[in-house]
């Protein structure tokens, strides 16, 4: 479910569960006594560290490994995969010169 190449939902849909499963699970253990209204009017630092931290954790996996990043070779291998036909009229210099009707670049990972 966490692999994005086959579920690109499954990140998102994991945080949107586990967060206010978290957040409830804070208050019962450790706020127990405190009123729910005053406890929610606390959230936007807890929730801000939240966004922080999802953010930090994200651009490091992106410099963990060049496939994680949006460049020209997960753009090509993302083509590639979902059948993508490459628009040669209004990029001619993309298409090879050896005859064949293929691109002039092709990628290792598909």
């Amino acid at each position: 479910l966490l692999v994005s190449n086959q579920y690109p939902y499954g990140i998102i849909t994991f945080f949107a569960l586990i967060d206010p499963l978290w957040l409830l699970i804070v208050k019962t253990l450790f706020y127990r006594s405190v009123d729910t209204r005053m406890y929610v009017s606390w959230l936007s630092g807890p929730l801000f560290f939240t966004s922080i931290v999802t953010a930090v954790a994200f651009i490091i996996w992106v410099f963990m490994d060049s496939g994680h990043a949006w460049n020209n070779v997960t753009r090509v291998t993302a083509a590639e995969k979902t059948g993508c036909v490459p628009n040669f009229d209004e990029y001619p210099d993309c298409m090879s010169q050896d005859g064949s009707g293929d691109t002039c670049f092709y990628s290792f990972d598909s």
